[in-house]
């Protein structure tokens, strides 16, 4: 493996979304970064991104306000068991 090839794979590892950068995203006011962490692990199925998510939504912190946007990951998150 050469060094291009190693430091790419460790800069990616550094940014890839996890529930922990978008929780320290969104406790330091950067409900922007937040959202578009939590709609990355939301996509993929993540029950607590799903729900933080929705409530930014519901909020309009980070992105527009919607409701529906809202309920929809709302509605995610409960068939999930949540």
């Amino acid at each position: 493996m050469g060094i291009r090839s190693f430091l790419s794979k460790v800069t990616r590892r550094k940014r890839a979304p996890t529930l922990e950068r978008a929780v320290a995203a969104s406790a330091a006011a950067k409900h922007a970064e937040a959202a578009t962490i939590f709609r990355a692990l939301a996509e993929r199925g993540d029950v607590q991104a799903q729900l933080r998510l929705a409530q930014l939504y519901e909020r309009g912190e980070g992105l527009l306000q919607n409701f529906v946007e809202a309920v929809r990951w709302y509605r995610s998150a409960a068939e999930q068991g949540s």
